[in-house]
């Protein structure tokens, strides 16, 4: 019987780790997604990671035998995570769905749409908070009768076109889920939901309650894509208009201005 190495016994042997903190909370569900090993707490979600999988051959035995790294810092607590990446969980099991239709994808791709939806989220709280920082100093300066100053967010175009940015990825997360559940609607990745919108139509008709939802939410959709487009490619059509002084001394916060012809 050949001998095992070092590596080998250190490989094979059993051991124990603690995944993240205390500050985390208790480890609510560890998930196998697609050969991932979710270790889903409280207030975050690790991803643990075996030394085997990046040194498959075995090569250099003092990698750790389990890496964990962090995916977001929101767990089971957290309404997003609730309404993303758990309910997929619960609902994409094979016992439920056709065989057609890869789970493990489909909860691959939900966690690359939490991970956007969490950064869209922290973008949109920052421009407001700074947004709020401004018209505070404005009030305190007004009050302490110092030279007249007009609030202002700085890098406001850049900090608008990264959250349509995000927004629109989620955007294009959902329609790649979609395509993937319904192969026989025949949709593309680049669909997008307003062709969603006319396949569900032809299906169930105008009058149909789902239906009428998706002609809302298309439209919706659209805006954001287009804002997306006109922030990404500086179009003339998009604009991030900042704090803008009247004549009447009123002062209009920041807005933006879509004038496109198919919205």
């Amino acid at each position: 019987m050949k001998e095992k190495s070092d590596i080998d016994r250190i490989r094979n042997s059993g051991g124990h780790t603690t995944v993240g903190s205390e500050h985390d909370g208790a480890i609510m569900e560890m998930k196998n997604i697609a050969g991932r090993l979710l270790v889903i707490k409280e207030r975050a979600i690790y991803e643990i990671v075996t030394a085997d999988s990046i040194d498959p051959e075995r090569k250099n035995a003092n990698l750790p035998p389990m890496i964990q790294k962090i995916i977001i810092d929101r767990g089971t607590e957290s309404e997003i995570v609730s309404r993303t990446l758990l309910t997929a969980i619960g609902l994409f099991k094979p016992e439920y769905i056709m065989a057609a239709v890869d789970c493990n994808i489909i909860i691959s791709l939900m966690i690359d749409m939490l991970s956007e939806i969490y950064i869209l989220e922290k973008e949109i709280s920052e421009y407001q908070q700074s947004e709020n920082d401004a018209s505070a100093e404005y009030e305190i300066r007004k009050q302490e009768k110092a030279p007249y100053k007009l609030p202002s967010i700085v890098n406001l175009e850049s900090r608008c076109k990264t959250i349509f940015q995000k927004a629109d990825h989620v955007e294009q997360l959902l329609i790649d889920i979609i395509t993937r559940v319904y192969p026989e609607l025949k949709l593309t990745k680049q669909s997008h939901f307003p062709n969603l919108y006319l396949e569900i139509k032809k299906l169930y008709g105008e009058n149909d309650g789902f239906v009428k939802l998706l002609e809302t939410a298309s439209g919706f959709m659209q805006i954001l894509r287009e804002l997306r487009n006109g922030f990404d490619h500086r179009l003339d059509h998009t604009k991030a208009i900042d704090y803008q002084l009247q004549v009447n001394g009123d002062i209009i916060a920041p807005t933006i201005e879509l004038n496109h012809k198919k919205v």
